[in-house]
């Protein structure tokens, strides 16, 4: 009997590492939000990240985050580092278009685990169409492949959280604070 769990055992962990290796390490994340207003008022308040601090659903989730900017705050190269107890991280925006959107750079904790996301612009009359996508890797062995898996319930309505308070700002519908560094 002992034997026949211990088997049984040893074929489920089985199981799970073969299946942990050959399940896609890669995920992509999106979420849209239909904004009224032109795309180039969008893009004052993603292109700086002077202005992240107002519609970014992280910023008031820690209380001990630090952040640093560096030496160009909007555009292509602009760039922050932040610390905090979830960890430590930068962003560097690598494209910047105020027709079509800003892609940038994430990468989080001392592995540097690359993340790429982007924000794209799709115009639609008086109104923009705003695109949140992250995608990256996974690259833990075994491991990595079950969190894609999760992925999209995990980080999706951060992104969904973001584009909502994107949306208010950027329509005027809620006074911003925020506080000096």
């Amino acid at each position: 009997m002992i034997k026949k769990i211990t088997l049984t055992f040893a074929g489920i962990f089985l199981l799970v590492i073969v299946l942990g290796l050959t399940l896609p390490s890669n995920y992509e994340i999106s979420r849209s939000v239909t904004i009224d207003s032109p795309a180039d008022n969008v893009h004052a308040y993603l292109n700086n990240l002077e202005q992240w601090p107002k519609w970014a659903p992280w910023h008031n989730t820690e209380n001990e985050v630090i952040i640093k900017r560096g030496r160009i705050s909007k555009g292509v190269g602009a760039s922050q580092t932040w610390s905090g107890e979830g960890g430590t991280g930068s962003l560097e925006i690598t494209q910047s278009s105020p027709q079509s959107g800003i892609e940038y750079l994430l990468r989080f904790g001392v592995d540097e685990q690359d993340t790429m996301g982007n924000f794209k612009y799709q115009p639609n009359d008086k109104q923009t169409i705003v695109t949140w996508t992250m995608a990256g890797e996974m690259s833990m062995p075994v491991i990595g492949p079950y969190a894609v898996l999760i992925m999209d319930t995990m980080a999706g309505p951060t992104l969904s959280m973001g584009l909502d308070k994107l949306k208010a700002v950027v329509e005027g519908k809620v006074e911003t604070k925020v506080a000096a560094e």
